[in-house]
């Protein structure tokens, strides 16, 4: 998100992966954290969709030989009925969806955006 709110003066559409390492709370690790590799993902432009970057999320899964499904969810980064939880072997790895405009808003980002976030870990896991 700061990466797009820095190049607003950039021609659009942005397209940004990034992959890299996340730290999550755990309280059964003695530093009470632990990190993983996460994916993400975000396009930005006028037409922005879920559809989008589903297509997006099913061509990275394909590359890789990974089968998965959406399972409608909510999170407050994004759109109510427009976001979803990525499922590998019945486990959440993931959402997608188009951000709300709150986010854009804080960001002041002025495109829709479409993005994906995905736990490599969980994926090599349940592959």
């Amino acid at each position: 998100m700061e990466f797009l709110s820095n190049n607003q003066s950039i021609e659009f559409p942005q397209k940004i992966f990034e992959l890299g390492k996340i730290t999550l709370l755990d309280a059964k690790k003695e530093t009470k954290t632990r990190d993983e590799e996460w994916l993400a993902t975000a396009t930005s432009h006028a037409n922005a969709s879920f559809s989008e970057i589903k297509s997006a999320l099913d061509s990275f899964f394909m590359n890789i030989g990974v089968n998965w499904q959406i399972k409608e969810t909510a999170h407050p980064s994004f759109i109510e009925g427009r976001v979803g939880a990525a499922i590998v072997n019945g486990v959440n790895v993931g959402v997608l969806g188009e951000v709300s405009p709150r986010v854009l808003e804080a960001w002041k980002l002025e495109n829709p955006m479409a993005a994906f976030e995905i736990s490599m870990q969980k994926i090599g896991r349940n592959k």
